[in-house]
């Protein structure tokens, strides 16, 4: 189980990080229909705005990096051991 806190303050809770990613997404201004394409347009906008580097290549390490770069708030570890990372 994994709380993800947003900068408005709001509060997430998701099985897993892709599930976290999904809501997320379901909640942006610009949501995609894919949530791959959500994750390698946020991540290639984050390092356009900022320079910094958010990985793509699953919704943990996408998450991870986001709470490392202090984007989010995050209570659980998204690398757990029912982490799902979806299919491509």
């Amino acid at each position: 189980m994994l709380r993800l806190i947003l900068p408005d303050g709001s509060l997430i809770v998701a099985a897993n990080a892709f599930d976290a990613l999904r809501q997320l997404n379901a909640r942006s201004l610009t949501p995609q229909p894919d949530l791959w394409r959500f994750i390698t347009l946020w991540s290639a906008r984050l390092r356009r705005s900022t320079g910094t580097k958010v990985r793509s290549d699953s919704p943990a390490t996408f998450l991870a990096d986001l709470v490392r770069l202090g984007w989010v708030d995050l209570i659980g570890d998204p690398y757990g051991v029912a982490a799902d990372d979806g299919d491509r």
